[in-house]
């Protein structure tokens, strides 16, 4: 009972003094925290009335939250907080799980028996499981499995074994006719012809006596298929984004309606087309906001915007963004519909920012170059949405838009603001605080870990957020 005891106060000593210390670094002066802001472009005044409030959890029990005018680091306060509680910092680093998921058929492992286009490649190659003149040049080769086995690895036209792109379907809630009997029926809505020259990567498992006894095929380099969506309570609306060399040679004739939104019921026994693009333009991004459906097309030269009425799909308004070359990949975007506005990025740098007028109808507030940011060492905004994080805040004043990101430029340099205006880079700033510099250990007391104690953060900088104030 006593060591016990004595263990008890020493833990509560050492808790005690890793909160006091690391306070004290954080906040050697009551409510005051250094910042320092490097100016990387333009002039801080087109900053003015933007407050950034930047926040850093430990542990999910310590909590340091710094507040300062974007274009006054000087007046930063803090405020220090710990939890009893484990408790989490509002901090969308990483945006949601898609309820479905539609994509190539890729790391799929393939048996004798299997329906549907990777049957077909399944009979094709189980006749040639021999080895091939002049397979290590060609980039094929033999490794030998535990066993008796061997696996070949071999780079195939796919477009010589299956006639359309094998397709894998992931759903949730999970149907009624199960994973696999979607597929299928997506198989068969979705027809798309394989393009001429795409390459693929298969991997061959043989069996002792060199039979075929699976096969894998792996992700094209030459493209990819993603499904964009937006689920309510009876079911997901979703379409078809397609990315890579060989994203503008696809063939959709053979879908029902063409490209466009389709509607997948929550049983998944319902799949059909509900609105359609007009014909030579493919599909770039989707996404709903209440009774406004966004839809992101692109066609050989150009990016548009459709805002479809939600109930009746009826098109309110087509906004042309920016050029957009048939070879680049999609953009990307943010759209915040309570506050009434979007930015919508090329992967060029083009900036495309939207706003929602008083009488409820969009328009294109300005275009912009956002380009500038990589070569700045700043982590550009159309990476961080494109890889799926939200480590980025947005804020729009109706004329002026603020994006803060992570600074990747080395030194001390936690964070970066930007400001955009007048269809340029009005404002570009780098900042510094001992929020990104403090590091925090892990407590363990015979083996236990003490989860009251502070630990190494999720994210090495802080999250930022922004926020029009003046």
């Amino acid at each position: 009972m006593r060591r016990a005891l004595a263990a008890f106060l020493v833990f509560a000593a050492l808790s005690a003094g890793l909160l006091l210390g690391a306070s004290a670094v954080l906040s050697p002066q009551g409510d005051q925290i250094e910042v320092a802001c490097r100016t990387l472009a333009g002039e801080a005044s087109a900053a003015a009335g933007l407050t950034l409030t930047a926040e850093r959890t430990c542990g999910d029990h310590l909590f340091w939250i710094a507040t300062l005018p974007a274009d006054a680091p000087e007046q930063a306060r803090i405020l220090f907080d710990y939890a009893g509680a484990s408790q989490h910092l509002n901090v969308p680093w990483w945006q949601d799980a898609q309820p479905l998921e539609v994509e190539l058929s890729t790391f799929d492992e393939v048996r004798e028996g299997r329906e549907g286009p990777l049957g077909q490649l399944w009979e094709a190659l189980s006749a040639q499981t021999a080895p091939q003149p002049g397979d290590q040049d060609s980039g094929s080769w033999y490794e030998p499995l535990a066993g008796e086995g061997t696996t070949l690895h071999r780079e195939i036209t796919l477009s010589d074994y299956v006639d359309e792109l094998p397709l894998s379907v992931d759903y949730w809630p999970t149907t009624e006719a199960g994973a696999g009997g979607l597929t299928a029926r997506f198989q068969d809505y979705f027809p798309i012809p394989v393009p001429e020259g795409m390459t693929v990567e298969v991997q061959l498992n043989l069996d002792a006596e060199g039979n075929l006894d699976s096969c894998r095929l792996y992700r094209s380099e030459d493209l990819s298929l993603t499904s964009a969506c937006a689920q309510d309570d009876h079911g997901v609306l979703f379409t078809l984004c397609a990315s890579g060399a060989l994203a503008g040679a696809l063939d959709g004739s053979g879908i029902p309606g063409g490209w466009g939104l389709y509607w997948l019921d929550g049983a998944g026994r319902t799949l059909e087309t509900r609105w359609s693009l007009p014909a030579g333009e493919r599909p770039a991004g989707f996404q709903a906001d209440e009774d406004t459906l966004f839809f992101l097309s692109r066609d050989g030269e150009t990016a548009w915007l459709y805002l479809l009425d939600g109930d009746s799909f009826e098109l309110r308004q087509r906004l042309e963004l920016f050029p957009l070359d048939s070879a680049a990949d999609n953009p990307v975007w943010h759209l915040d519909g309570e506050a009434g506005f979007a930015a919508v990025l090329s992967p060029g740098g083009g900036l495309a920012v939207l706003a929602r007028d008083d009488a409820g109808s969009w328009g294109l507030a300005f275009t912009a170059d956002a380009s500038a940011l990589e070569g700045l060492n700043c982590s550009p905004p159309y990476q961080e949405l494109r890889w799926g994080a939200s480590g980025l805040d947005w804020a729009f004043d109706g004329e002026r838009l603020a994006v803060t990101g992570p600074y990747y430029g080395g030194g001390s340099y936690d964070w970066y603001t930007a400001v955009f205006a007048d269809g340029e880079l009005a404002w570009l700033g780098a900042y510094s605080t001992p929020l990104g510099r403090s590091y925090c250990e892990e407590l363990t007391y015979w083996g236990t870990y003490l989860d009251t104690t502070c630990s190494t953060p999720y994210i090495d900088a802080p999250y930022c957020r922004a926020a029009w104030t003046g």
